[in-house]
C-alpha cells in the first residue's frame, strides 16, 4: 500500500490494471479495468477519498484505502466515495481528515483537540514522519498534530 501514499499514485491506479482476468474461451486473459464508464469522475473522487484500484475477477470494481486497508466494491451511480469510506471505516485517519477538508458537517464542527481527531491527523503520516525516531529532533508527530 506504500506505493499509493500519494494522490497521483492512487489516481494512476485507475488508468491501467496490472491484474488480469482469468483466461477466456479464446485462451487469452484480459486486463481488469475500471468497469463503470458511466460513473464519472469516479477515479478522482475515489483517489481523493484515499482509494486505489485493486480489482479481482469476482470484484472488478474493488478499491482499497491506502491507509486503513479497507476494501470496498459494488460501486453504484450516486455513491459518494468519502461517505462510503466513513461509513465502512469510521476510524480511518485519512477518511476523517478528508471529511474535514470536504467540509462534511459532523467532522468540520468537531473540536480538533479531541483525542480521536489528533489520532486521525497522526495516522495520516502512516509512520513516515522522518524525524520521529531521531534523537535531538523536537519536531515529532505529537507536536505537528496537536
Amino acid at each position: 500500500m506504500d506505493q499509493y501514499f500519494t494522490y497521483e499514485a492512487r489516481l494512476a491506479s485507475f488508468q491501467k490494471s496490472s491484474k488480469k482476468r482469468g483466461s477466456t474461451a479464446g485462451g487469452r486473459s484480459k486486463a481488469l479495468n475500471w468497469p463503470h464508464k458511466q460513473i464519472a469522475p469516479a477515479n478522482v473522487r475515489l483517489a481523493k477519498a484515499g482509494f486505489y484500484f485493486e480489482p479481482y475477477p469476482e470484484n472488478p470494481d474493488n478499491c482499497v484505502c491506502f491507509l486503513c486497508g479497507k476494501g470496498l466494491d459494488g460501486w453504484e451511480d450516486g455513491d459518494d466515495p468519502l461517505e462510503e469510506h466513513l461509513r465502512h471505516a469510521p476510524q480511518c485517519g485519512w477518511a476523517i481528515v478528508a471529511a474535514i477538508e470536504a467540509e462534511v458537517d459532523e467532522y468540520t464542527n468537531q473540536d480538533p483537540s479531541l483525542p480521536h481527531m489528533i489520532e486521525a491527523r497522526k495516522a495520516t503520516f502512516a509512520g513516515k514522519w522522518p524525524h520521529e525516531g531521531r534523537k535531538g529532533w523536537k519536531c515529532k508527530t505529537k507536536q505537528v498534530t496537536c
